[in-house]
């Protein structure tokens, strides 16, 4: 059927993809420890084109940037492997790029460290050559190649597809004066782990080149950890509404009137809207935040509804009802 084979294991994919990052520390603090007294108290840390230098800054600075960089990359990457789907050529993927990035940053943060060694009167005359450059990037290449073989060798065990659903009832049996409403709460846990690698790599850039350089990327993890909560998602005579979990506002409502049938599907985020959020993709809109059962709701322009929720298919079979006791058949072929 084409449908492409997820990834299960997410402690070893956590596992294999941090690694890279825990050894580019450690080489890193290697290197730093055996030329610390070598070191000048300002070194240069940033360099022209021509490969002059015209960035310094202390020695524990350097230390402490390196290896904050190293580590949030690392937690991002990690963050990632436990939270988004794959499938297998994804997570080959994943393996190739996070370490090419890890082998890409030790090294050019080793290099720092030896051209300024040797240098202890000024750091003025130091210089990074475009070799030094050009090592770095055959570094990461090499990391990358050995990240996508250890993805192929080490992939996580494909994950067993769901059996197939028991057949459920197209609607609800609902009479002319029942009244019913049905509602669940959808957090998001991509966007918690998400946002707290943010947030991690905002303090991690606030400590190491002040609050100026990283208090945008610390906001933005704490409105990923706000948002994580997600929304409390109702059915009922009105149609679908969709709150945030802690607010009020703002409030998503699709009016029954536009509602023509309902039914329930798993769906995967990426494959099929992109990315999480209010998403609208090719004849269909919605709220996603996780992958998984979804309430589709289909509207009389021809367009589908989709919020990613746990119990869709009594929901939709409560739209159904609704919609038929409005008196419009609902499509039972759903």
């Amino acid at each position: 059927m084409g449908v492409p084979v997820l990834t299960a294991g997410r402690p070893l994919r956590v596992g294999l993809v941090v690694v890279p990052y825990l050894l580019g520390c450690a080489v890193f603090s290697a290197v730093y420890s055996a030329h610390r007294g070598r070191l000048p108290d300002r070194l240069a840390t940033h360099f022209s084109g021509s490969g002059h230098a015209d960035g310094f800054s202390s020695a524990n600075t350097l230390l402490i940037s390196a290896l904050a960089l190293l580590v949030v990359t690392g937690l991002v990457f990690g963050a990632c492997a436990y939270a988004i789907e794959v499938t297998r050529n994804g997570w080959r993927g994943l393996m190739a790029l996070a370490y090419l990035m890890a082998g890409f940053l030790g090294y050019l943060h080793c290099s720092v460290v030896l051209v300024n060694a040797g240098h202890k009167d000024s750091a003025d005359q130091v210089r990074l050559s475009l070799w030094e450059l050009a090592t770095a990037l055959g570094v990461s290449a090499l990391a990358g190649g050995l990240g996508l073989l250890l993805g192929t060798l080490l992939a996580p065990a494909e994950r067993k597809p769901a059996g197939p659903a028991a057949a459920l009832r197209p609607r609800l049996d609902l009479g002319e004066r029942e009244s019913a409403v049905w509602t669940r709460t959808v957090g998001s846990r991509p966007l918690l782990v998400l946002g707290i690698a943010i947030a991690g790599a905002g303090a991690g850039l606030s400590a190491a080149a002040g609050w100026t350089a990283g208090v945008i990327t610390l906001v933005s993890g704490v409105l990923c950890i706000a948002a994580a909560p997600g929304a409390r998602i109702t059915v009922d005579r009105h149609g679908i509404t969709a709150v945030p979990a802690w607010l009020p506002f703002p409030r998503l409502h699709i009016p029954l009137e536009r509602v023509t049938s309902a039914d329930s599907r798993n769906i995967r985020v990426f494959q099929g809207f992109g990315g999480w959020g209010y998403r609208v993709r090719g004849g269909a809109s919605g709220l996603v935040l996780r992958s998984g059962d979804a309430l589709v709701a289909r509207l009389v322009n021809g367009s589908e509804f989709v919020i990613t929720v746990d119990d869709a298919a009594t929901a939709a079979q409560l739209l159904n009802a609704l919609v038929v006791r409005d008196g419009r058949p609902a499509d039972q072929g759903g």
